[in-house]
């Protein structure tokens, strides 16, 4: 009863989420001070540079400059620090919002597989790990929305639904190659909108 009682409390709190999403900032951003340099407009640039240098720049073994990389433990625990961050949300969304259990189960469960995959991003099968990780993600968020539309909350999905037009653009640009150079800028903005999306949603939860 007490482990119950522990668990309810926590599934009705905003905080963890807030808490994880601030870790994943900070570990980041200190990850990106320690990052050698070289970016893909120039590899001989010094150190991070937030215009043309990727997240995933900071998971590599090796900077584009070709020195080891020590910003890589910290980018790696800040990704796996998000990853079990939004696998709590999805659990959170799903236990607070969904309308019956088939649809419970399905954001539960293909929230898990999408942010496991992505905990892969920094291994050699980042592009795989990235398109599972995707594809399970849209899954898991369509059944979202339409929670979200059946509780009549239709800001929130249009807020989602602009989400995934911006995430699409990206894996457009990055599988095509079409203003490529554009890409990094336009994933940081992309992250920030996600966060901005779930924030609102997380925080909406704790008025149910």
């Amino acid at each position: 009863d007490f482990l119950k009682s522990i668990l309810k409390r926590l599934v009705r709190s905003e905080w963890p989420v807030i808490l994880g999403i601030s870790l994943y900032c900070i570990f980041y951003y200190y990850a990106s001070t320690l990052y050698p340099g070289g970016s893909q407009a120039n590899i001989h640039t010094y150190g991070f540079d937030w215009i043309n240098n990727y997240w995933c720049n900071l998971l590599n073994e090796r900077a584009l400059n070709g020195q080891v990389n020590p910003a890589r433990t910290y980018a790696i625990f800040g990704t796996v620090v998000l990853s079990l961050t939004m696998i709590w949300f999805f659990v959170r969304f799903a236990l607070l919002l969904s309308v019956n259990k088939s649809y419970q189960s399905t954001i539960i469960a293909f929230g898990i597989i999408s942010m496991v995959f992505a905990i892969f991003l920094y291994t050699s099968y980042h592009d795989i790990a990235s398109i599972l990780s995707g594809g399970a993600g849209v899954i898991a968020l369509t059944a979202s929305f339409y929670q979200l539309y059946l509780h009549k909350r239709f800001s929130s999905v249009y807020y989602g639904l602009w989400c995934m037009a911006i995430i699409a653009i990206n894996n457009f640009i990055y599988f095509s190659g079409f203003k490529l150079e554009w890409l990094p800028l336009i994933q940081k903005a992309t992250l920030l909108f996600i966060f901005g999306w779930v924030l609102t949603v997380n925080q909406a939860l704790s008025k149910i």
